[in-house]
């Protein structure tokens, strides 16, 4: 369970600089009021311009990081931690009180 935790959550990412990465994406209003994707082209002309001190593209569909997954993960720990608590404690209440007792 916690190396779940320390890999998903405490572990800084591998990355130098990690704490300057950033997601970009634009707004256009007259089509939607959602961000939309930056296309590689836009993004090369951005770079040429000198929009940014250092940057380099990611494909999206290479890291699925969405709602879905953290769902998942979330569902996940829940029934491996109701699991945990369950077992043990059908079993402890299969042992009659008055046995328990008198081995003590």
């Amino acid at each position: 369970m916690f190396a779940v935790v320390n890999t998903v959550l405490l572990r800084p990412l591998p990355f130098a600089k990690s704490d300057r990465i950033v997601t970009i994406s634009q707004k256009i209003p007259l089509l939607s009021s959602s961000p939309a994707v930056v296309t590689a082209d836009e993004f090369q002309r951005w770079q040429q311009a000198g929009l940014f001190e250092s940057a380099a593209p990611i494909d999206p569909a290479a890291y699925p990081l969405d709602r879905q997954i953290f769902v998942c993960a979330a569902l996940v720990l829940i029934v491996s931690a109701l699991l945990a608590g369950w077992l043990p404690a059908r079993r402890a209440a299969r042992i009659d009180p008055a046995t328990a007792l008198r081995s003590e």
